[in-house]
């Protein structure tokens, strides 16, 4: 009892340490060793890969649509599984702390695509989860010079516009620079492809590109 007492005691003392939220984002990412798109396309679809397989959702689908501005663009992923709770939501904002079991799951535990923070490609993640446009929850999360914060949106045109319609599910719309959305443009059927081609083979979900279908490929053909 004395020494748990002292304990306390000592506790009571101590000051929390600071985290330079920046510096963790960009050592992570350095962990990869592949380029920031890939990452970003990865870990978005290891988070619904991970709902899917949990839930047992029935056609479960992973769209991506791309938009052009006067910055470069946007990418939007979007997919049909099981909509975060409020508790998961909020815990989703917490960097490097996870709604999954310890060794469960396939993305990046506690991180997953808001490491794309850290990218000199973006700086900006918008996300959605919910069933459409009244029942929702919403944030923003961004990059500035020295430190990464959130806010919570309850207007989706703030996020969208008119060009973008939520549907049921979890949305992560991500800003990127000019180079970020060229590459995008020109190479994610194939990034797709590279990474997830077993999942397409297998069927285990459906990826829709601006659109259109994503088949595997397959040497046998």
């Amino acid at each position: 009892i004395l020494c748990n007492y002292k304990t306390w005691e000592v506790a009571k003392l101590l000051k929390s340490l600071e985290v330079d939220r920046v510096h963790v984002l960009e050592d992570l990412l350095d962990m990869y060793h592949f380029r920031d798109e890939e990452i970003l396309l990865c870990e978005a679809f290891a988070n619904a890969q991970d709902v899917f397989l949990e839930d047992s959702i029935k056609k479960p689908t992973i769209e991506i649509s791309l938009e052009k501005t006067s910055f470069g663009g946007y990418i939007n992923f979007h997919n049909n599984g099981t909509p975060m709770t409020k508790q998961q939501f909020n815990k989703y904002h917490v960097i490097a702390s996870s709604v999954k079991a310890k060794g469960g799951g396939i993305g990046f535990a506690g991180v997953g695509a808001k490491v794309f923070l850290a990218s000199k490609l973006g700086g900006e993640i918008f996300t959605i989860t919910g069933d459409g446009k009244s029942n929702f929850m919403a944030s923003r999360m961004l990059r500035t010079e020295d430190d990464v914060g959130m806010e919570e949106i309850d207007d989706l045109s703030k996020i969208f516009g008119n060009k973008y319609k939520h549907k049921y599910g979890t949305t992560y719309r991500v800003k990127l620079n000019e180079h970020g959305y060229r590459y995008f443009k020109e190479r994610v059927s194939h990034i797709v492809q590279f990474w997830w081609n077993f999942s397409l083979l297998k069927n285990q979900f459906t990826v829709i590109i601006d659109g259109k279908k994503i088949e595997p490929y397959d040497p046998k053909d």
